[in-house]
């Protein structure tokens, strides 16, 4: 006898009772208790001693319920035929009684068992003999369930217009006998079969049809209120998948808000949508808080949460750039599901095992001496169609499990070399054009320089040129090798506290050349700008931006570098008086190699991005153009700042 309360409580009350009624009862519930777990061959000595209570009681009813529980024991051994003889008998005693809601019990398992051997036509015979009596004898719950085997039937089949009709039919029994319960429950069918297909917009108002009749239904006494949460979150739910965010947010809160007006405990589903909610807009650390109260939460009690939580966590871990932890997430919702499977198959065994002792203890049963032959032919049949079944299943499953990593491997292949030929293609684009032209002067300089009647003066200016476009070249490649390294992931952001005022200064000292030579008048604030940023990349920062501004800058313009501390972030600003931008250029649109834009903005975007900063760029043409860099402040001034 497995180790379980319920079943050693029914035990221990059948060793007390003398009653043959009390008797027969208990064996029942024992039954169901064994069926539920899966081991009902276990109860067939209980079965043949409630046969000997039912023969000295010798009444309709008590013989109608021991002819179901071997009906039902004989389904779970898939011994159809007897089982077929066993409910055939157990409905007209039953019936007889009066005891119409156990008649249609057996009624419903007889058509169960006909649908699992495949005959449909009387299957639904069957379940049109169960809605008759169910009518008969004002048995609204039954028909409820008749037209939900119904619709799964026609759903099966192909024949959608049935389908509807038997949803509509329990909705009408539900709306007729006022019982919100079976509303709520049509309702949500209703939406997720919407929902499966995609369609949130059509399943919306099902949902919210749902959740009113789910909260009539949480108002009665002898109704979970836990239903009317769920239902909440159904609609959270849709609305999260139909983008419409904001809503699905609002919606949310109410049902933590129910949740703490009920008492009822952590809500696993609530937090893992809010989980999704926050990934959705891109605040991944309190998406990452939330998904991890969840694993933490269900770990110990709901593996199959874990699950669901552990696939939110690995998308969130790669949004945030930790690979290594959406690798361990990834890494332990293998191991989880691997787990489970390897507790189903010892389950499966321990099932099979069960059986067998069953069969070995069948052999000395008198009373079904007769028939152990032909239940053993039986039940090997059933064994083989069953392993045969299965490693069909298993070698179906294992060439599509294999053809459809074969079909991933083969797209994340093609899609990394399209994104290596974008690539490429934008640094020939960007570099090109960056090279060109100071190359182009270079050699142009070169050509006067070696001219023999070159005055002092004008070779001044052509040295001075020289060296203006050889630092350029310096620039661009210097840009070039930094922006390869960013690729091939091997730069490293070493964040520390640095004076950018002190950066700008340095970088200043290399452009002084064409400061002079154009004529610039530099304005620049004389206080400190203390941030937290990486010195190399931010000086790199630096560089560029102001290599565009003197470069767009005519001849006798201004360059304005402010410095400005706020709460959390320091900014340095560089305004030119140069030739600008379109208007209808959008900030954070990607640099082109066009009026040099460039590769130098390009890094410049995706250094701010690695120092948790960002890039804002406002600009009009004919009207100068204006960077602004926004930096985080060190932690201990921002600690002032606030305090």
């Amino acid at each position: 006898m497995p180790n379980d309360s319920i079943l050693t409580a029914l035990v221990n009350q059948l060793g007390r009772s003398t009653l043959d009624t009390t008797q027969i009862n208990l064996i029942s519930k024992l039954n169901d208790r064994l069926c539920a777990m899966n081991q009902a061959g276990l109860a067939l000595p209980w079965l043949e001693s409630a046969t000997e209570s039912a023969q000295r009681i010798n009444k309709p009813l008590y013989w109608g319920r021991l002819y179901y529980q071997y009906g039902r024991y004989y389904h779970n051994l898939s011994n159809y035929p007897k089982a077929y003889q066993a409910f055939n008998k157990a409905i007209p005693a039953l019936q007889q009684s009066g005891n119409s809601l156990e008649a249609l019990k057996a009624m419903n398992y007889l058509s169960l068992v006909y649908g699992e051997r495949a005959e449909a036509v009387k299957q639904i015979e069957q379940l049109n003999k169960n809605l008759v009596y169910a009518e008969k004898t004002k048995n609204y719950r039954a028909l409820s369930t008749i037209y939900s085997f119904l619709h799964k039937i026609h759903l099966d089949s192909g024949d959608t217009a049935r389908a509807s009709s038997d949803l509509q039919a329990i909705l009408r029994i539900a709306r007729t006998y006022n019982d919100p319960g079976e509303c709520y429950l049509t309702y949500s069918y209703l939406a997720d079969r919407y929902e499966k297909k995609g369609e949130y917009a059509k399943a919306l108002p099902y949902q919210q049809r749902a959740r009113l009749d789910a909260q009539q239904s949480s108002q009665k006494d002898d109704k979970p209120a836990g239903s009317y949460v769920i239902a909440i979150w159904a609609v959270a739910n849709n609305l999260f998948h139909q983008g419409r965010l904001q809503e699905a947010e609002r919606t949310l809160a109410e049902s933590f808000k129910e949740c703490k007006r009920l008492g009822l405990p952590f809500f696993d589903l609530g937090s893992l949508l809010l989980a999704q909610l926050r990934e959705r807009q891109n605040r991944l650390d309190e998406a990452h808080h939330h998904c991890q109260q969840v694993i933490s939460h269900a770990r110990k009690r709901n593996p199959h949460m874990v699950m669901e939580g552990l696939k939110v966590m690995v998308s969130i871990q790669k949004r945030r750039g930790h690979f290594q932890e959406a690798l361990t997430a990834f890494q332990e919702l293998k191991l989880i599901n691997d787990s489970l499977q390897r507790i189903n198959t010892h389950k499966a065994i321990a099932n099979l095992e069960a059986r067998v002792e069953l069969q070995k203890q069948t052999q000395h049963v008198a009373i079904l001496q007769k028939d152990a032959a032909i239940h053993q032919r039986e039940m090997t049949h059933s064994r083989q169609r069953q392993l045969l079944y299965g490693a069909l299943l298993l070698t179906l499953l294992v060439l599509a499990l294999d053809r459809r990593w074969a079909t991933k491997n083969a797209r994340k292949e093609t899609q990394h070399l399209r994104e290596v030929n974008a690539v490429k293609d934008k640094l020939f684009s960007v570099i090109s054009h960056d090279l060109r032209t100071p190359v182009l002067h270079l050699r142009a300089s070169t050509n006067q320089l070696s001219h023999p009647t070159l005055e002092s003066t004008h070779f001044s200016e052509q040295l001075m040129r020289l060296s203006r476009n050889v630092n350029a070249i310096y620039s661009t490649l210097d840009n070039l090798l930094q922006w390869s390294a960013f690729q091939q992931d091997l730069l490293v952001t070493r964040p520390e506290t640095v004076d950018l005022s002190e950066l700008v200064e340095q970088v200043l000292v290399l452009f002084e050349g064409i400061i002079r030579q154009k004529k610039l008048t530099v304005l620049r604030d004389e206080e400190v700008l203390r941030a937290k940023v990486d010195v190399v990349q931010a000086q790199i920062m630096i560089r560029n931006i102001l290599h565009n501004a003197f470069k767009f800058t005519p001849v006798g313009g201004e360059i304005q570098i402010s410095y400005e501390s706020g709460s959390i972030e320091s900014v340095l600003s560089i305004k030119d008086t140069g030739i600008g931008m379109d208007e209808c250029k959008p900030s954070n649109a990607m640099p082109t190699a066009d009026k040099g834009t460039g590769l130098g903005l390009l890094l410049t975007r995706e250094f701010i991005k690695l120092n948790n900063g960002k890039l804002v760029i406002s600009s009009l043409a004919g009207q100068g153009t204006t960077v602004r860099l926004y930096f985080m402040k060190p932690q201990e001034e921002t600690t002032l700042t606030l305090a």
